[in-house]
């Protein structure tokens, strides 16, 4: 009688060799990544031991897209450098200035190729800033490929909107900075949620762990950016 099929080859000496491990990108699912689209915050829903790959997928739809429309808002108003350039500085400070001048001055230190790492430092601070603030005052810890995959799921819809927003600067560049505004703010605000239910932050420890991580990744960024200026 042949023995069963358990779908192993065989090694020598008759022990089982060790399965070969699946690509990823292949078992990829479309209607996660839709999910992650329409709401940020279902990344909470995943797997990371399995599903680390859609976390990875947003953060590079994230850096792709703040590449994307800081590079078209250089190209857009750096030839005229007047009356585009203000306005989609003043469109911004009507939000409070939530992105200051120093943001900005990046276009003049930076070329296209350092935008796109700071995104990618931007992104992986803000994963790091969250969890080591999470772990140290919330009440569950969080391991570094669960924040990966959690925080990085978020970022889906800012990349995304941040390419819509690159395409809307190309016709009007106070609209194109308003709507990158907002994604970006927004991204924060899904971040900092995340990050409360993630590490299960206590009612009375939510406002410590929002200035802190918010803090915290707002001096990282700064810091970066003074390294590249």
């Amino acid at each position: 009688m042949s023995d069963n099929n358990t779908g192993l080859e065989n090694a020598p000496g008759g022990a089982p060799a060790p399965q070969r491990p699946t690509n990823p990108a292949a078992n990829i699912d479309g209607q996660k990544l839709l999910g992650l689209l329409k709401n940020p915050t279902a990344s909470v829903k995943l797997q990371p031991a399995t599903d680390w790959i859609y976390g990875v997928i947003g953060a590079a739809i994230g850096v792709i897209g703040f590449w994307f429309f800081v590079w078209a808002l250089h190209e857009e108003t750096t030839p005229d450098f007047g009356d585009d350039f203000a306005g989609a500085l003043g469109a911004l400070a009507s939000l409070g200035r939530a992105f200051d001048s120093p943001f900005w001055s990046l276009y003049g230190a930076m070329g296209a190729g350092k935008y796109l790492i700071l995104g990618v430092c931007a992104i992986v601070l803000a994963a790091v800033a969250f969890t080591l603030v999470g772990n140290w005052i919330g009440g569950r810890k969080r391991t570094w490929q669960e924040a990966a995959t959690y925080y990085g799921g978020t970022q889906l819809q800012t990349g995304a909107g941040l390419i819509i927003a690159g395409i809307l600067t190309f016709i009007s560049a106070e609209l194109g900075a308003l709507v990158a505004t907002l994604f970006l703010l927004l991204s924060l605000v899904v971040l900092v949620i995340q990050g409360l239910a993630l590490h299960e932050v206590s009612r009375e420890r939510v406002f410590p762990y929002i200035y802190q991580s918010v803090g915290g990744f707002g001096v990282a960024v700064y810091i970066v950016y003074l390294l590249f200026t």
